[in-house]
């Protein structure tokens, strides 16, 4: 959460009642509330480690806090390693062995009977193996490691003091909830979709920043995921620029490693984040089978307004400077700039790239021009994606 936080839910609009009685927390800055602290959400593979946005296991999305017989249960490794503890697993016995400042805690996986420093004592619920991983009770290991832990509503801040109060700080709460909130798992069925059920695809599409070498902005456009950290945008968004970030549509900042391909001349370029995003990819489709009247939807950052939804229908397939470009005529402004375009099934058929204000002329780039690059670097690991040293 790369950015100064004050509350926060007032400017989101989340809030519906006034804050009176909580003036002295309305100035709390969430950037000092957060500091060293590990925020979870039940049923979420997003997590906040030390104001940093986190995935619990970027291999595995359906790594999360889950409920099971009323106790809270949280990954052994990520939750051990984030409160400053090593971590051992012995396959042979089934044990972990964590050890941080002086302590010592075995945990076998399906007993409840626990040795700390050697001395013996027991879980109200046994360490649990679920989608490859162990789960452990949330308050045994972060009270046995010496940590303080807030629950309220689904949000999980393990820290050293408590940092929040149920009641005085639930605009807090509220604000974690939706920075936490796991993205919508979207099927496709081949079928035409309403203008409302495209919308629900903003969650895909990001605010991107670029940044000079002073780390100032120089200028924000619009992305979007078409792999799991992998985002498509214009090049002319990133020209200039010298570092990058996103910001996604539930708030979240990922600072970009870099480039990953790009094409000037039809003004497209793959990036990628530092690490692996669980932001859901876009469905990919084609310009083949496009023709002149056919509804089209936009979703981009026009002026700065996050996930604008414009409607409208395409007015011509044309050929400019040897490149094919999409005529539409759904309204996109400055900002708009890599932003997706979409036909009536939810697939991406272009980047929206260019609108001039007088005769509701704008244009996207099709994103057949892309599509090489999209279905490589699907099917390659994360870690092994390189990024350009300059453009």
């Amino acid at each position: 959460m790369k950015r100064s936080l004050l509350i926060i839910i007032t400017v989101l609009g989340l809030l519906s009642c006034p804050l009176a009685g909580y003036a002295q927390h309305a100035e709390r800055d969430l950037e000092n509330v957060l500091e060293d602290a590990v925020v979870l959400s039940v049923s979420s593979p997003n997590a906040i480690y030390d104001n940093k946005d986190q995935i619990i296991d970027p291999y595995n999305f359906n790594i999360v806090p889950y409920v099971a017989n009323q106790r809270t249960l949280v990954p052994i490794r990520f939750i051990s390693e984030s409160l400053g503890g090593r971590i051992v697993w012995n396959q042979a016995t089934s044990t972990a062995t964590i050890t941080n400042a002086g302590k010592e805690i075995k945990i076998t996986l399906g007993s409840k009977l626990v040795y700390v420093n050697g001395k013996k004592t027991s879980l109200d619920s046994p360490a649990q193996y679920k989608q490859g991983r162990v789960f452990v009770p949330l308050r045994f290991i972060s009270e046995t490691l010496g940590k303080k832990v807030f629950y309220e509503r689904g949000i999980i801040a393990i820290s050293n003091t408590t940092i929040l109060h149920p009641y005085e700080d639930w605009e807090i709460v509220d604000y974690l909830q939706f920075v936490l909130a796991p993205y919508q798992k979207i099927p496709y069925t081949g079928k035409n979709l309403s203008t409302q059920k495209i919308a629900d695809f903003e969650q895909s599409v990001v605010v991107l920043e670029s940044l000079d070498q002073e780390g100032e902005p120089v200028g924000f456009g619009s992305a979007f995921a078409v792999g799991y950290g992998l985002f498509l945008t214009n090049y002319h968004v990133i020209e200039g620029g010298t570092d990058f970030g996103i910001y996604t549509a539930h708030d979240q900042y990922y600072e970009v490693a870099g480039i990953v391909e790009v094409d000037k001349e039809a003004d497209l370029a793959l990036i990628k984040t530092k690490i692996r995003t669980n932001v859901p990819p876009l469905r990919i489709g084609s310009m083949d089978n496009l023709a002149k009247g056919q509804s089209v939807v936009t979703i981009g950052n026009p002026e700065g307004l996050q996930n604008t939804i414009s409607t409208g229908i395409i007015s011509g397939l044309r050929v400019m400077d040897g490149l094919s470009v999409i005529q539409f005529t759904a309204p996109i402004a400055a900002g708009s700039s890599g932003g997706a375009l979409f036909n009536k099934k939810g697939e991406v058929i272009g980047v929206t790239t260019s609108g001039i204000d007088q005769g509701n002329l704008n244009f996207a780039i099709p994103v057949d021009y892309a599509s090489a690059w999209i279905y490589e670097y699907k099917t390659m690991s994360f870690s092994k994606i390189k990024v350009l040293t300059k453009l």
